[in-house]
């Protein structure tokens, strides 16, 4: 006997800060609608053309749970796991962020062709590495301009070291990778 998956409409709330204003997007058989400052805008399933899930991964990677879709010609939607009270106070919604990620998959892989990535985005993973190769070329440069008397050599290689164990630790931990719509990778999600 197969069994018949029932997509669910779904409502799940927000907000990245305690200052911000809160952001409710809804689930529903053909689109999602976002909410923000009384404005709906809504966006068929068919137009997100990419998701891409980041984790709290370290001081060089996101520091939230959270998905971003990308939109065929619109703005990409930011959804974060975060949500405070009136008081300013971090409200924990793990799960029901667990449960609204599964269900836009689900809603996503029967309605639409996106590619689903995690890791860290392109852009900003180029720019880190930027960064760290900049440390690493300046701890060479100093020990060469700088170094007249040996002192030195301590301070920068430990910097060097440093910088080059970040630099290939990032880059191999948060290089953008593709998954399987069907099967997040568990460590995409809060336990």
């Amino acid at each position: 006997v197969g069994h018949k998956v029932c997509l669910r409409v779904l409502d799940y709330s927000f907000r990245s800060s305690a200052t911000e204003s809160e952001r409710k997007i809804l689930l529903t058989t053909n689109a999602l609608h976002l909410y923000v400052d009384g404005a709906k805008y809504s966006t068929p399933y068919e137009k997100v053309v990419g998701v891409w899930l980041s984790t709290p991964s370290g001081f060089l990677a996101g520091n939230t749970y959270a998905c971003t879709l990308n939109i065929e010609d619109a703005k990409p939607i930011y959804i974060s796991i975060k949500n405070y009270d009136d008081a300013g106070k971090l409200i924990e919604q793990a799960n029901h962020y667990n449960s609204f990620i599964r269900v836009l998959h689900l809603h996503l892989c029967k309605k639409s062709k996106a590619h689903y990535f995690f890791g860290v985005k392109p852009a900003s993973y180029a720019a880190k590495l930027i960064v760290l190769l900049a440390v690493v070329m300046a701890c060479v440069t100093s020990y060469f301009v700088f170094n007249r008397s040996g002192l030195l050599i301590l301070p920068v290689g430990v910097a060097l070291m440093v910088s080059a164990y970040t630099l290939l630790s990032f880059g191999i931990k948060s290089f953008p990778k593709l998954y399987d719509p069907d099967e997040i990778p568990l460590r995409l999600l809060p336990n």
